[in-house]
């Protein structure tokens, strides 16, 4: 048997091992129930870069339970709240990225983890939550079922310490306000930042940012139609003078998106450009740059965006019945660099669903092509499994 054959048996035999057994959404009472979803594949991956070696095995595809509940508290007021741990369905361990634990304004468990009210006024939140900007500019392409959806994007894909408010729909318009609070502590001489990592490792030396982050977007909607404008500034206690050459390490990011549900045929496209940044003064600098403009090691969520860099991605899937099939194109400065991601899910029923995806990028700040491993050469991956929801 050759090896590409070995490699075909392996993910077609796993694919049909990891599917989880029937289950029923578990409804505690009127107010409150718990949800969940078991999200796994097989992949063969092909590294770029000589220092990652290709590899098959298995990969969790940000299986997640939580529970989450919502009563009447007063005459037109309710209030909600959800909790949700993401989980590691290849080890058993409660678990999330890397860069949700100790970065992005992430903490290390919970996914979500927030208590809201609403009413006529609309609703407001607070807590751990997705992110305002990747709600509405990030989320319209990402519709992908395994580990390689939705990288990307320059936006805090969650957002912990945040206070979001979301108006009443008005004539099709929608808008959003959110704000992340910086938070760090003294421990002993050491002094820990917003993400829990000792100040002086990383991008940028003892420079780490950690402001507060503002974001506003508005949303359309008409017919088969959406479109949202989104911008979000990226403070920072590092903020130096830049009239004396001190580096400013304040980051800004605008972005639009525009989709359209046309039956059986769903479109979008997206754009996001960093619109105050560190300019790069290294030939491999990108996206994640240090106060000197070279190669940051470690993005701190807050600062070191480069200049002008930019997102956009092309999305379109097709239903066919059972089947939707789906394609992506795009480029991210620094991060994907280009790339494209070609899929299809079976609905086999409510409940389960299978995947096949294809994904391929050249690279650049990172990849997630052997990303455990620090790969940012990119590469490419095909990837089968299942997702079971309850």
């Amino acid at each position: 048997m050759t090896n590409a054959m070995y490699r075909r048996t392996l993910i077609a035999a796993a694919a049909a091992a990891i599917v989880a057994p029937q289950a029923q959404a578990v409804e505690v009472n009127d107010d409150l129930s718990i949800y969940g979803s078991l999200r796994q594949g097989i992949e063969t991956v092909d590294p770029e870069s000589s220092d990652v070696d290709s590899y098959s095995g298995l990969r969790d595809a940000y299986t997640r339970i939580g529970l989450t509940g919502s009563s009447e508290v007063a005459d037109g007021l309710t209030g909600s709240f959800t909790y949700e741990l993401g989980i590691d369905s290849t080890t058993g361990e409660i678990s999330t990225l890397d860069f949700d634990k100790g970065g992005a304004y992430g903490n290390k468990q919970a996914r979500v983890s927030k208590i809201g009210l609403s009413g006529d006024f609309g609703s407001v939140h607070a807590g751990k939550m997705w992110g305002v900007f990747y709600n509405a500019i990030a989320y319209p392409v990402d519709m992908y079922s395994s580990y390689y959806a939705g990288w990307s994007t320059y936006s805090l894909f969650r957002t912990s310490d945040t206070l979001a408010y979301s108006t009443p729909e008005m004539a099709g318009f929608q808008f959003d306000a959110g704000v992340s609070f910086q938070k760090g502590e003294e421990e002993g001489d050491v002094s820990y930042g917003k993400f829990g990592v000792e100040e002086g490792s990383g991008a940028g030396g003892d420079k780490r940012g950690g402001g507060n982050v503002y974001t506003l977007t508005g949303t359309w909607s008409g017919g088969p139609l959406t479109a949202s404008l989104g911008y979000e500034l990226r403070s920072s206690e590092d903020d130096g003078d830049p009239e004396n050459g001190q580096p400013d390490n304040e980051a800004a990011l605008m972005g639009a998106a525009v989709s359209a549900d046309l039956g059986n045929l769903d479109l979008a496209a997206q754009f996001e450009q960093v619109t105050d940044g560190i300019e790069a003064t290294s030939g491999d600098g990108g996206y994640y740059v240090d106060v000197d403009g070279d190669r940051a090691d470690y993005y701190d969520g807050t600062a070191y965006l480069e200049e002008d860099a930019t997102v956009y991605n092309l999305y379109a899937g097709y239903t066919a019945g059972d089947f939707k099939y789906k394609a992506k194109y795009g480029e991210a400065e620094g991060v994907t660099g280009t790339f494209y991601h070609l899929g299809v899910d079976y609905n086999a029923s409510e409940a389960m669903k299978f995947f096949a995806e294809y994904y391929d990028d050249e690279g650049g700040g990172f990849s997630p092509v052997g990303y455990d491993d620090g790969n940012s050469e990119g590469g490419s991956a095909f990837t089968v499994g299942a997702h079971y929801s309850f």
